[in-house]
């Protein structure tokens, strides 16, 4: 690639400007240590936070699922059983043969 651009003068000026004004105001302030002659106040008071009691609360529990008719599950089990004896036997064997 080819060499960068210098920054021209103003850029320089401005820059310079930037990190002057972050080195003496910014970042003393957020990095200054924790001066504890001051009193914090009081913090928030605690509050009882409702969380919901699966045991007695059912109606936000998942509903049942509803059981599967004979003719979906023996679909199923002639797809299941036809991937796990020729369809993956096959990719597999496929997969070896490239590798």
């Amino acid at each position: 690639p080819p060499p960068a651009e210098p920054f021209s003068m103003a850029e320089m000026i401005e820059q310079q400007r930037s990190l002057e004004f972050e080195n003496h105001w910014v970042r003393p302030t957020v990095l200054s240590p924790y001066d504890d002659s001051v009193k914090p106040g009081p913090g928030p008071q605690p509050r009882p936070l409702h969380m919901p009691i699966a045991e007695l609360e059912w109606n936000l529990a998942d509903k049942p699922a509803l059981p599967l008719d004979e003719q979906t599950i023996a679909a199923q089990q002639r797809q299941f059983d036809y991937e796990n004896g020729w369809a993956r036997p096959l990719i597999l064997q496929n997969l070896r043969m490239a590798a």
